[in-house]
């Protein structure tokens, strides 16, 4: 007897789009956890311009047991889907930093555009342009169908639209990128509180709303529970996944509240080596990283021989040979105490309060804790399935999973692919979303059930993480007007190498999305050129440059640059590597950059602007971490956190 279809679901239930400057070419984000690399070229359309990433969001129906009895789509039901999204940055609060850290509760910050009082001019800078609907096959491209009708000061903004493929399923389309100031005012003017991402009389494109849908199955209507959708700033490393992604964050949100429950045991391959060997993959982003952690170094946890020694119990469990290698990794890493953390510890990452000017504060730098921490600590004491070798590997599209793993899957690898790295404020979405409150149930956002109070010309620590503040039911631009504004002084200003004392790009705030070093083309093509002599391709190999070297100028200048110029850059893809010799891996992330791609490597690697004079110990320091000296790498201090 076929099961009755009681409800319908929408997946992902948080969906992430990302801008790009491309005006037609798009790829889909991804939909499965471990999806194939993406083909080479094929970031950037053929001018030269960044593909936007397009969202696919699909309805499943479910018994009166929750068990998934099939995809809805428009072979067998009438589906009209529903989208509304806004962008409410200019007319929300400053971003300083996480407010919700125990070390930073007096936090009060003030609204941006500040000298605008009146409450019609206020709504000014509120972009919306309503809900769109569409239904039916391969529509879209119609008026009707894009959010281009809102306006910023009586301009009008263009956030996105929306489109069906074949089967009816919904595609959201992020805006172009687009970030601008209507009176011509900088991005940064640096005797305004908070300036850093904070720019008056500006606005971007970046946007979030909720996704509903209409659906009828034999003319009856099916009750459908929404999504939610978040255009986001691109990905110029797609293939890599940040050492904690928003999945990994919101997994232990949702266990510690007992949403969700605790795994019964902790498998090496899936829940161990995920964490070691996302520190190899940043190899290819950050020239740190590569020294320790890439290939043939002293932790490549891409190593046959390396995993074998860890991924199970040699001797058996009296003998346990490579106990002391587990604990030793294991006690490398960080754990967050109230003690003050070591940069040097693992992982070389930023944590939500740097630069506040409390060097002691324990979260500066990035912590191993909650589900992460009891899967490590367990593998080090022995305690795991030594299944290396014995998994199958997961499938490559969305359509090779079992029907009943869909949903979840979807949901998982919308998250996976986003940085819940610092929330320095972050890259997709900031500290807000490890809040309880933000949720009806797992990965579900909970929605406005009436109007947002007036929280009045500033905002305090108290009030924003308080049982009457913005951290509950959420309105169309609620989530992403955290971000900074224009969000390509992030991109441009969250860079790697800012303490004076470390020689290299480490630590860094998330190089997964945005590269600190990259291996460039041209170096790529002479360590794969057999006819070169050995050295000279071992040497290219191990070379890395700025990602930003294109942009040709100081450090300080970047962000407001790639306001301009962002569509252009590099992005980190795969390329065949050497098989079978040591010195080279079998695949090469190669920075594929439609402007540099065919030149010769730039002459000097880091610095853009190279110092007029012999540069001091200090300007070497710093053209290490990629900036041009000291005094380069002092200004971006001071802009991005006005010291």
């Amino acid at each position: 007897m076929a099961k009755v279809i009681v409800r319908a679901s929408i997946h992902p239930a948080i969906g992430v789009a990302r801008v790009g400057s491309s005006e037609v070419a798009y790829l889909l984000a991804p939909q499965v956890p471990y999806p194939p690399p993406r083909p080479v070229d094929s970031s950037h359309d053929a001018r030269g311009l960044l593909k936007r990433e397009a969202v696919e969001f699909r309805i499943y129906g479910y018994d009166k047991d929750d068990n998934v009895v099939a995809e809805l789509t428009a072979d067998n039901a009438d589906i009209t889907w529903h989208v509304h999204v806004a962008n409410s940055k200019a007319t929300w609060f400053k971003f300083r930093h996480a407010m919700d850290l125990e070390t930073l509760k007096d936090t009060i910050i003030e609204r941006r555009n500040p000298g605008i009082v009146d409450p019609e001019e206020r709504r000014g800078l509120v972009i919306d342009p309503g809900r769109r609907s569409i239904s039916g096959r391969n529509q879209g491209g119609a008026a009707e169908y894009r959010f281009d009708t809102g306006t910023f000061k009586g301009m009008p903004v263009d956030l996105g639209e929306i489109r069906t493929g074949e089967a009816g399923r919904l595609l959201f389309l992020s805006g172009h990128g687009i970030s601008r100031s209507p009176s011509g005012a900088p991005p940064f003017v640096g005797s305004e509180n908070d300036p850093f991402g904070n720019a008056t009389d500006w606005h971007d494109d970046v946007a979030d709303g909720p996704v509903d849908a209409t659906v009828r199955v034999n003319g009856t209507e099916i009750p459908t529970e929404g999504a939610w959708v978040v255009s986001a700033p691109p990905n110029y490393a797609p293939d890599l996944k940040s050492w904690r992604t928003f999945h990994d964050l919101l997994t232990d949100l949702y266990v510690d509240a007992k949403w969700l429950p605790p795994k019964d045991s902790i498998s090496f391959t899936e829940d161990v080596y995920t964490i070691l060997a996302r520190l190899s993959s940043l190899q290819w982003v950050n020239r740190a990283f590569a020294a320790v952690f890439g290939h043939s170094g002293p932790f490549d946890f891409c190593d046959g021989a390396h995993i074998e020694r860890i991924s199970k119990i040699h001797g058996g469990a009296t003998a346990d040979v490579f106990k002391p290698l587990r604990m030793a990794i294991f006690k490398i890493f960080r754990e967050q105490t109230p003690d003050p953390s070591d940069p040097a510890a693992w992982p070389w990452l930023y944590g939500d309060s740097f630069g506040t000017g409390d060097p002691s504060d324990r979260y500066q730098n990035l912590a191993l804790g909650g589900e992460r921490l009891r899967y490590l600590k367990a593998w080090s004491e022995g305690d795991f399935v030594a299944d290396w070798g014995k998994v199958p590997s997961p499938p490559k599209v969305i359509d090779d999973y079992p029907l009943r793993d869909q949903p979840a899957t979807l949901d998982r690898a919308a998250l996976d692919f986003c940085a819940a790295d610092a929330f320095h404020p972050g890259i997709e979405l900031t500290w807000p979303m490890r809040h309880l409150s933000i949720y009806a149930k797992p990965f579900r956002i909970a929605r406005a059930t009436g109007p947002e109070p007036d929280y009045g010309t500033h905002l305090d620590a108290g009030t924003a993480t308080g049982p009457k503040g913005p951290l509950h039911g959420q309105f169309p631009g609620s989530l992403t007007r955290w971000m900074l504004l224009p969000w390509q002084i992030d991109t441009g200003g969250c860079l790697a190498g800012y303490d004076d004392k470390l020689v290299y790009d480490a630590p860094s705030f998330w190089p997964s999305r945005v590269p600190n070093f990259v291996l460039s083309h041209a170096n790529y093509k002479r360590a794969v050129d057999p006819s070169l002599p050995r050295e000279e391709r071992i040497n290219a190999f191990l070379e890395r440059r700025s990602w930003f070297f294109p942009l040709n100028s100081l450090a300080q200048d970047w962000g407001e640059h790639l306001i301009h110029q962002f569509g252009t850059m590099g992005v980190v893809e795969a390329y065949p590597g050497v098989a079978g010799d040591p010195d080279f891996p079998p695949v090469i992330y190669v920075e594929t950059h439609p402007g540099t791609k065919n030149k010769a490597p730039a002459a000097v690697s880091g610095a853009v602007v190279p110092p007029p004079s012999p540069p001091s110990p200090a300007d070497l320091r710093a053209q290490a971490a990629g900036f041009a000296d000291e005094a380069d790498r002092a200004a971006v201090r001071r802009m991005r956190f006005g010291r």
